[in-house]
């Protein structure tokens, strides 16, 4: 029976393999649309120019079970820093059981130019494991930009797996996906989202998102995706030095997810 639903949820036309396994808590409360800002540090993975305009450096451990399925589990960790005008990231990430399991390291560079325009690359390691059938590994490269229109809007562009990394020969395991997006601030204490977004298989996705600083210690995210018809919502509680956040998904084929993440904040040494 493991075996079964694992099949069927790998075969879904929700997400390509190792799509899963990037998402977390951090992101996932805007709905992934958080391609032109730096208020999540961890969106480095869906725009590696984003890490040079994070000004703190961040640790995060992320955990959550898709859909319910207790025959699959999801953890990770990401971390970032930033010196002068350039940004490091780093995250490596477990999806899956003792049956099948998707492994992914990541490499992060990035840095500004120009002052508002930011450059970043993402080097990608990816590694499945097949109880009693060995590993496949494969390596992925991901670029990235972010312009800063003016002080209240940003753009970032993006594309990920550029490079069309195999796995045992066929492309379609591993995603190409472009990101094309804007970041608003609407008022001193909310901020909205909006990108659009393109797997090589799957048809245009629009992704909305929004985050609302409710108070110093509490914001509230909320997000939603077109293809397929994802809403999201979460809250992050903030204090001092460490981050608690929650995210609740809900897919209206396969059902909820529960997004777990933890992280620790330290000032970074940027002007």
């Amino acid at each position: 029976m493991r075996i079964i639903i694992l099949t069927i949820f790998l075969i879904s036309d929700a997400f390509a393999a190792f799509e899963l396994g990037g998402m977390n808590a951090f992101i996932n409360g805007t709905a992934n649309s958080s391609v032109a800002t730096n208020e999540f540090f961890s969106a480095f993975l869906i725009n590696p120019a984003i890490t040079s305009a994070v000004k703190n450096s961040n640790l995060g451990l992320h955990y959550f079970r898709p859909y319910g399925l207790k025959e699959v589990n999801s953890a990770g960790l990401m971390l970032n820093t930033h010196i002068a005008q350039a940004g490091l990231g780093f995250a490596i990430g477990s999806f899956g059981n003792s049956l099948y399991r998707e492994n992914q390291v990541t490499l992060n560079a990035s840095k500004i130019f120009y002052k508002n325009l930011a450059v970043g690359i993402n080097f990608h390691w990816y590694s499945l494991h097949f109880q009693n059938y060995g590993n496949m590994n494969s390596f992925g490269l991901d670029g990235g930009v972010q312009f800063k229109i003016n002080p209240r809007l940003t753009a970032g562009f993006s594309v990920n797996n550029f490079n069309q990394p195999t796995l045992n020969g066929y492309s379609e395991e591993i995603p190409i996906i472009s990101r094309l997006g804007i970041s608003a601030v609407i008022t001193e204490h909310f901020r909205g989202y909006v990108a659009v977004q393109k797997d090589a298989w799957f048809p245009i996705n629009v992704l909305f998102g929004m985050n609302f600083n409710a108070s110093s210690l509490l914001s509230i995210q909320s997000g939603f995706n077109t293809y397929p018809s994802v809403p999201v919502i979460g809250f992050r509680v903030q204090r001092k030095w460490m981050v608690v956040n929650y995210v609740f998904q809900y897919h209206f084929d396969l059902g909820a997810t529960h997004f777990w993440g933890i992280s620790f904040t330290k000032e970074g040494n940027a002007d």
